[in-house]
């Protein structure tokens, strides 16, 4: 009796160690938080394959002008107090094996010659591949030209000649100077501006297919010039404009002053206090 009661147990055991084998795994390298948090939100728990990880810091000398690339991944520039460059590059990679993936992350080297950053890597073929996310703090004043083809862009506290594109993903633009032209083919674009007045040449923002919305003072002043394909203006202010609102606006806000040039094809246009 007692050999019939220890068989059920002995199938037991198997049966419960052989799920755990197969679970996938996602690997972060970092164990500081703030970077081990990163990582983290690049886990797919939905993917059948094996990712791994990392984040390199990497510093260089403020050049005349950044230039970040990204094929597959976010891109955040913001301005500080720092004279130097601080880029943070987060790289994942997926493979068949957990040591697949690291192997290929290894293998992704991040270039920063000449301030021009990008991360160049192995050929990808099926379900393993790589991408490369930047986190970068620059000087207030530095000129930026930043292009993700796939990713956000997000451009804050800078002070210059901005340029920002993006293919597919959303645009962030928080406290802007300078002569700067921001868009995004599809994905919604934000844009949140503080002062008096615009310091600068002006703005330009455009959206293809996606929303746009603008936050800025009340006693904010500006030449705007507005104009939405299929899509609808609202503003919350007062303006003074002759005839209707429709799918152009050419006003004064305020004082006037540089001119904020907004475009969206197929989106809605919205301007709010902040």
């Amino acid at each position: 009796m007692r050999v019939t009661r220890l068989a059920p147990i002995v199938v037991l055991t198997v049966l419960a160690v052989g799920p755990a084998r197969a679970e996938r795994t996602f690997v972060p390298e970092q164990s500081s938080s703030p970077q081990s948090d990163w990582c983290r939100d690049a886990g797919d728990t939905n993917s059948r394959y094996e990712r791994y990880c990392e984040v390199r810091p990497v510093t260089i000398a403020a050049p005349a002008t950044l230039d970040v690339e990204a094929s597959n991944g976010s891109i955040a520039v913001t301005g500080s107090s720092r004279r130097d460059v601080s880029i943070e590059a987060r790289v994942v990679a997926q493979g068949d094996t957990a040591d697949d993936a690291k192997s290929i992350a290894k293998s992704v080297q991040i270039l920063t010659d000449g301030g021009r950053v990008r991360a160049e890597g192995p050929n990808e073929s099926g379900h393993r591949s790589w991408w490369v996310s930047f986190r970068i703090q620059t000087p207030t004043k530095q000129n930026t030209a930043v292009t993700s083809s796939n990713g956000s862009i997000t451009l804050a506290n800078l002070d210059g000649t901005i340029r920002g594109e993006t293919s597919n993903g959303s645009m962030h633009a928080t406290d802007l100077a300078g002569d700067v032209r921001i868009s995004t083919s599809n994905g919604s674009l934000e844009v949140a501006l503080s002062g008096a007045a615009w310091s600068g040449a002006g703005l330009e923002a455009t959206t293809s297919n996606g929303s746009m919305r603008v936050d800025m003072p009340r006693d904010y002043s500006a030449h705007l010039t507005a104009r939405t394909g299929n899509g609808s203006i609202d503003i919350d202010r007062p303006i003074t404009i002759t005839g209707r609102i429709g799918h152009d606006l050419d006003t004064d806000l305020g004082k006037g002053g540089p001119t904020l040039r907004l475009r969206t094809g197929n989106g809605s246009l919205s301007i709010r206090n902040r």
